[in-house]
């Protein structure tokens, strides 16, 4: 019975602390995520979040759609439609974690390109 109490305490203190660790490594911007992700790493949906905001950001930057011939409406509205199938096409059989931010960097360009925010 007290192995039982012992290792229920165990998980539970493992489930606490995983998503305390989780919360303090929230991805606020694409950069961030970029100039850490050698020295912290960075987990898939870290990497996804990461990339959605990258996409986001240049949906919204009204003079860099326009240099590429399209608009801040346009791309979200693609953005909007092709998200999730980007998300999925790009993300099928990745890797947990990430370490290189080449890899994050070339992830970031891919998804953007998909969701035709570039």
């Amino acid at each position: 019975m007290k192995y039982l109490i012992i290792l229920a305490l165990a998980a539970g203190g493992y489930f606490y602390f995983s998503k305390l660790e989780s919360k303090n490594h929230e991805v606020k911007d694409w950069s961030s995520l970029v100039n850490s992700v050698e020295r912290e790493g960075a987990s898939l949906p870290q990497v996804k979040r990461g990339v959605h905001l990258l996409a986001q950001r240049l949906c919204n930057d009204a003079s860099f759609q326009k240099s590429g011939g399209s608009s801040v409406v346009s791309c979200n509205e693609s953005f909007k439609k092709l998200s999730v199938m980007c998300e999925n096409r790009i993300f099928n059989n990745a890797p947990s974690k990430y370490e290189s931010k080449s890899e994050v960097a070339a992830l970031g360009k891919r998804f953007a390109s998909c969701v035709r925010a570039i």
